[in-house]
C-alpha cells in the first residue's frame, strides 16, 4: 500500500539490515543561525503554581492571557529549523476524575518535533507525558487546538491510519504481543495493509533489533530487554516516521538498558524522530540531543541535555537527579559536565573525547564543547528559543 504523500513532505525510508553496516547518525546539534524553532511561549509552571488550573470552565481566550503571563524558560539563541515531522498549536487536553471533575493535564502547549530531534521528555509523575505521546500518535484527541502528523491534522485520521506516520510503544511491552510467534507479530501490520514485500521488511527488522533467532517464539516468553526490543520490531515494521516510547528502559538492568540506549542511538537513519517519555537520566545523558522539561502539563523547559545537567536550579525544581557521572563531575567543578565515563576520562586526562551514542561529546559537532573543552571552564548556553504561535 501506498503511503499518501502529506504536505510537510514526511518521507519513507527503507529499513537497511545489519549487514550493510553502521546506521549514519543524524544531525545532533542546530547551527546558530536562519530561523528559530517553532515552539511555545508557555508559562513555566515550576515557576507559576499559583496560576489557577481552572481552564476548562473559563474559556480559550482566558486560557491564553494565562499563557501569555511569562516566557519558557529559554535564552536568546536562535537555531536553523529543520523540516518539521509533528506540531502542536494551542494544544488542550484534559480528564475526568473519579469525583467527576474536569482537570487539564496539558495546558495550551505548542510544540515542534524536527528531523533529526532525539527528544527526552521528562518531568514528575502526572506532569503530561504519557497524554503528549498519546497525542502524538493519534490514540487520544485534543479537546482544543490541533496536532499534526505529517502535515496529517489527527482529528482527520483514525488511530490505525496515522499509525503508518506515528508509532506508540506502550510502557508494558507484554500488551503489544497478540500472536503465537514473534514473527507473526511483526508481520501484523505491513501483510494486513498489504505492503509490497512485507516479508523481507519482517525479516530485515528482527534483524536489525537482533532477534532473528528468537522469531518464532512467543513473544511474551522473552527476557524484559528482548520484549523491549521485539516491541521496537513491530513499531519499525510499520515503518513510522515518529518512534513514541513510553519509559522504554523502566525496571531494566544495566544491560538490558544499555541495550535499548544502543537500539535507539541506532534507529536514528530510519527514524525521522523520536520521542521517549522517561525517569532514566542516563538515558537523558547518553542518547537524547533534546530535552523538554514537563510540569503540571506546561513546558517548562526545552533544551539540550548538556545544558539540562548544567543547570542545578532546574534540576532541583524539575526533582530529576543526574546520572552519577554528572554529579561526580559537577562535584569536582568541572564545566560542562560530563554525560559519560568516557567524557569524565578526557576532562581529567585534557585530551577531547572522540563519540558516544548521543554525539554531543565529539567537538565537531557540539558547539558548546568546541569553543569550551570540557573541563575548562564555564559554557555559554546554546538553549533554543521558543516563540508562540
Amino acid at each position: 500500500m501506498e503511503r499518501a504523500q502529506a504536505h510537510s513532505g514526511c518521507s519513507q525510508e527503507p529499513i537497511p539490515s545489519n549487514s550493510s553496516g553502521t546506521i549514519p547518525e543524524g544531525s545532533e546539534h542546530r547551527e546558530q543561525s536562519g530561523s528559530p524553532t517553532s515552539n511555545s511561549a508557555q508559562v513555566p509552571a515550576l515557576e507559576a503554581a499559583n496560576t489557577s488550573s481552572d481552564t476548562h470552565s473559563t474559556g480559550l481566550s482566558a486560557k491564553k492571557s494565562v499563557r501569555a503571563d511569562s516566557d519558557v524558560d529559554s535564552v536568546s539563541s536562535p537555531v536553523v529549523r529543520n523540516e518539521p515531522v509533528a506540531v502542536l498549536h494551542d494544544v488542550y487536553q484534559d480528564y475526568r476524575t473519579v469525583d467527576g471533575d474536569i482537570l487539564d493535564v496539558i495546558k495550551g502547549m505548542n510544540l515542534t518535533i524536527e528531523k533529526g530531534d532525539r527528544i527526552a521528555l521528562v518531568g514528575g509523575n502526572g506532569s503530561g507525558k504519557t497524554t503528549l505521546l498519546k497525542l502524538l500518535a493519534g490514540l487520544k484527541v485534543s479537546r482544543d487546538g490541533e496536532v499534526e502528523i505529517c502535515g496529517i491534522n489527527t482529528r482527520s485520521r483514525a488511530p490505525g491510519e496515522l499509525s503508518e506516520y506515528s508509532a506508540y510503544l506502550y510502557q508494558y511491552p507484554q500488551q503489544m504481543f497478540l500472536k503465537a510467534s514473534l514473527r507473526e507479530d511483526v508481520a501484523v501490520f505491513p501483510s494486513s495493509h498489504g505492503v509490497e514485500g512485507w516479508e523481507q521488511i519482517v525479516d530485515e527488522v528482527l534483524d536489525r533489533v537482533n532477534l532473528t533467532e528468537f522469531k518464532d517464539r512467543d513473544g511474551r516468553g522473552l527476557s524484559g530487554g528482548q520484549q523491549r526490543r521485539a516491541t521496537l520490531a513491530i513499531d519499525l515494521a510499520m515503518r513510522p516516521n515518529l518512534l513514541l516510547l513510553d519509559e522504554p528502559t523502566s525496571s531494566f538492568d544495566v544491560a538490558s538498558r544499555n541495550d535499548v540506549t544502543n537500539m535507539l542511538s541506532d534507529l536514528s537513519g530510519i527514524i525521522e524522530a523520536t520521542v521517549v517519555a522517561t525517569h532514566d537520566m542516563s538515558l537523558v545523558a547518553e542518547w537524547a540531543n533534546r530535552v523538554i522539561v514537563l510540569d503540571q502539563g506546561i513546558i517548562a523547559a526545552d533544551l539540550t541535555p548538556r545544558e539540562l545537567f548544567s543547570r542545578p536550579e532546574l534540576l532541583d525544581r524539575a526533582r530529576l537527579i543526574p546520572p552519577q557521572v554528572i554529579l561526580l563531575g559537577l562535584g569536582l567543578g568541572i564545566t560542562p559536565p560530563p554525560l559519560s565515563v568516557p567524557e569524565m576520562i578526557c576532562a581529567l586526562t585534557g585530551r577531547q573525547p572522540e563519540e558516544t551514542s548521543n554525539g554531543t561529546t565529539n567537538t565537531s559537532s557540539d558547539p558548546v564543547l568546541a569553543s569550551n573543552p570540557v573541563g575548562s571552564g564555564s559554557a555559554t548556553s546554546h538553549e533554543r528559543v521558543r516563540h508562540g504561535s
